[in-house]
């Protein structure tokens, strides 16, 4: 991949994009291996021949695309998400990601209306959604250098409370 690197050219441009031909390599591997699939499968199911599976997948075939990537992830069954320009901090990662699960929590309150029992499900599912966000945030809050343990109480609206998250990292579920 770092074929074709030329003292006159932008070295540090060549390089950039060469990792980033590197990280797109590994996913590709990644999709198929999660597929439990050979690259003879992935060829089959793409019409392609094993051999252009196995250029993409050392990063030698230049005409790799995103047409290709697509193709790719679906003869797999993987979804794939591509994401151009600068890479982005962890602290706006995160928030991406939060936005992203707020839409697919509203687009399962909006399922709520059309029946009861779906609505008792998705309640439910809320909860433990609730619940787990909260312990996942507690768990890297002690992996903090200075990580203060703190405890968060959680009670559905009309019960008594049900749930207190765990103090470290080996404490129990407790009923409060």
């Amino acid at each position: 991949m770092l074929n074709g690197l030329s003292a006159e050219s932008n070295l540090v441009e060549q390089f950039q994009a060469a990792q980033a031909e590197s990280r797109l390599v590994d996913m590709l591997v990644d999709l198929r291996r999660a597929a439990g699939l050979t690259q003879e499968a992935i060829a089959e199911k793409m019409g392609v021949t094993q051999s252009a599976v196995s250029k993409w997948e050392s990063g030698k075939d230049e005409d790799l695309s995103v047409k290709i990537v697509g193709e790719y992830a679906k003869a797999a069954d993987q979804r794939v998400a591509l994401f151009f320009g600068k890479r982005v901090n962890h602290v706006e990662a995160v928030k991406c990601h939060a936005m992203e699960i707020k839409r697919h929590l509203s687009a399962l309150a909006s399922l709520a209306h059309k029946d009861n029992e779906i609505e008792a499900s998705i309640q439910e599912f809320f909860g433990e959604a609730f619940f787990n966000i909260l312990t996942i945030l507690a768990k890297c809050q002690e992996q903090m250098p200075n990580g203060s343990e703190f405890e968060v109480r959680l009670q559905v609206v009309g019960t008594k409370p049900i749930r207190k998250l765990p103090k470290g990292p080996s404490a129990r579920m407790v009923e409060a």
